[in-house]
Formats: C-alpha cells, sequence, structure tokens
C-alpha cells in the first residue's frame, strides 16, 4: 500500500513540475514574441491602425469594487505609448469612459480623470472621440469608441460597440441585441466559448449568428486554456462563417496592450465611420490577429484564486 501511494504521489509531483515547467515555457517563448512584436511595431504601424475593443479600468464595477487595474487616463497613456489608434474601453454594464470623454457626464469632470492640459479631447460623433496627445512632436491621435460588455437577464456576456444610445443591461438578449442592431452597432461575441465566464455556448451563438459581427479571440486565458477555448471559438467562426477579431479583454497590468489584438488596414480609414470601416476588414478578412499570451501566472491568479 505505501509503495502504491508513494507512485501516486511521485506521479503527480511529475505532472505538476511537468505543468510548471511547460507554462513557464510558454510564457517564456510568448514573452519572447511580445518583444518581437514591439521590435516590429513601428513598421507595422506604417500600414495597419492596432486596435483592441475590449479592455476594462478601475471604472468598471463588479460586485461593488473595480474589475480593472488601470485608471481611464492610464489606458489611454499606455495605447499611445503602444502605438494604438483605435480602442474601446467596454466595462461590465456602464459607458463612463465614454460619457467622461465626450463630457456627456452629469457628475464626473473630465480633469479628474485625464490631465486635461496632456491632451486635446473631442467627440466626433456619437460613438467616437479623438483624444490628440499634446505632449508629443507628431501628435497621435487615439479613437475611442463607445462601447459596454452588457449582462444579459439570462447571464451572458455581450459587447456592444460604436451606437448612439446604450440599451438596458440585465435586459433580455433579444431587446439588447436588437436596439443595437437597429443602431447598426459592431456586436460581438466575447469569450463565447467559456460558460463559466458568461460565454453564450454554441447553441446560442449559432442562434445569434446573423447578428455578431465577430466572435472574440479572448486574450485573458492563460495557457493552456488559451489554446483550448480560442481553438473552439476558431472552429465555430468556421462553422458558422463569422469573423474572429482578437481583444486583450484587459484586467490586469501587463495584459493591456502587445498581446492580443487586432491589426487594420490603413486603407480606407476615416475617423466619421470607423464602425464601418472596421466591418469593411473583418467581413473581407483583411484585418489580421494577434495573440500573445505572457502572463498565465498573474492570469491564474485572478481566476483560479479569485483575486478579481
Amino acid at each position: 500500500m505505501k509503495k502504491i501511494t508513494k507512485a501516486i504521489i511521485t506521479g503527480l509531483l511529475a505532472v505538476s513540475l511537468g505543468g510548471l515547467g511547460s507554462l513557464f515555457a510558454h510564457d517564456w517563448y510568448n514573452h519572447r514574441k511580445k518583444q518581437d512584436f514591439v521590435r516590429d511595431r513601428p513598421a507595422i504601424t506604417e500600414n495597419y491602425h492596432l486596435a483592441s475593443l475590449h479592455m476594462h479600468t478601475t471604472l468598471s464595477i463588479v460586485s461593488g469594487r473595480p474589475d480593472g487595474e488601470k485608471t481611464l487616463e492610464e489606458v489611454i497613456s499606455g495605447a499611445f505609448d503602444n502605438d494604438y489608434s483605435i480602442i474601446s474601453v467596454t466595462e461590465h454594464d456602464n459607458e463612463d469612459p465614454f460619457q467622461i470623454l465626450s463630457r456627456s457626464s452629469q457628475d464626473k469632470n473630465l480633469e479628474d480623470y485625464i490631465d486635461i492640459k496632456a491632451y486635446d479631447v473631442e467627440q466626433i460623433n456619437d460613438y467616437t472621440v479623438r483624444i490628440t496627445d499634446l505632449c508629443k512632436v507628431d501628435q497621435n491621435k487615439l479613437y475611442l469608441l463607445r462601447g459596454v460588455e452588457f449582462t444579459t437577464k439570462e447571464n451572458w456576456h455581450l459587447l456592444g460597440i460604436a451606437y448612439s444610445e446604450m440599451p438596458e443591461p440585465f435586459a433580455p438578449i433579444d431587446e439588447i441585441i436588437n436596439s443595437l442592431k437597429e443602431q447598426d452597432a459592431i456586436i460581438i461575441a466575447p469569450h463565447p466559448s467559456h460558460r463559466a465566464s458568461s460565454g453564450m455556448g454554441h447553441e446560442n451563438v449559432k442562434k445569434y449568428s446573423g447578428y455578431f459581427d465577430a466572435l472574440e479571440l479572448n486574450g485573458c486565458f492563460p495557457f493552456p486554456i488559451n489554446y483550448v477555448f480560442n481553438g473552439i471559438t476558431e472552429r465555430w467562426s468556421n462553422e458558422l462563417g463569422i469573423p474572429v477579431i482578437a481583444n486583450s479583454d484587459a484586467h490586469i497590468r501587463g495584459t493591456y496592450f502587445n498581446n492580443f489584438l487586432s491589426l487594420f488596414p490603413k486603407q480606407g480609414f476615416d475617423e466619421e465611420d470607423i464602425k464601418g470601416y472596421i466591418r469593411h476588414h473583418l467581413s473581407n478578412g483583411t484585418h489580421k490577429n494577434i495573440e500573445i499570451t505572457d502572463s498565465s501566472l498573474a492570469l491564474y491568479n485572478r481566476f483560479l484564486l479569485g483575486n478579481r
């Protein structure tokens, strides 16, 4: 009996050490990939706009506390520092970032959230804010699109981006998705294959497939979960004919930029119709998805240990 117990313990230790070794090797390899991407980024941005349409800040409140680790200003500053052109800060069931930047909020002052001496902020239309970095010689521009990660009555998550009027969160999905469709919004199924994260699952993705502009390849999954669930999403994409888009879904530091993002060709860009520009490249398959996961230990700390 002792020999069997010892063999089991030895086997479990071997598996655990092997798993940790694989995790460290994976993250080391992806860290090198990220370094290569950052090195090549100046050349990439000559022809492509860098975009991420799913991330969270301290304005995203879940269970009474912030769901994201970075402030709105840190995200804006990080986007400029990493040469991003298009982002959507999709908080859970609120659109505070867009309301603050568009100066539509009645109870929040812009200067309380960003350095108004460092940035010029101008609303382009109902769903686009243009931010200019006044501290850089070339005064780069960043476009922030109005967006929300909606929780539906069914407890599914749904990304609505570039709409004119925010649908009510926690309503039945038919109400939310029809309202977004009527406003010609970009509709994305986030982390669709991961039901524990309120993904919709195959049956519901298939049911509402006619509404989706894209299914999400999610950057919030650690190794090896990232390959499992994003692999499933890619299979659904091929089956249903829905494009995939890579988004960071960033909550923790180190995962906001240069990991999961999309590259959109600069050809045809129109700041007054960014959703049309994005939809054109999604439907034509002319965008590129970047998938880099080099923070698995931090991601496991968040999801498995409950440090949300």
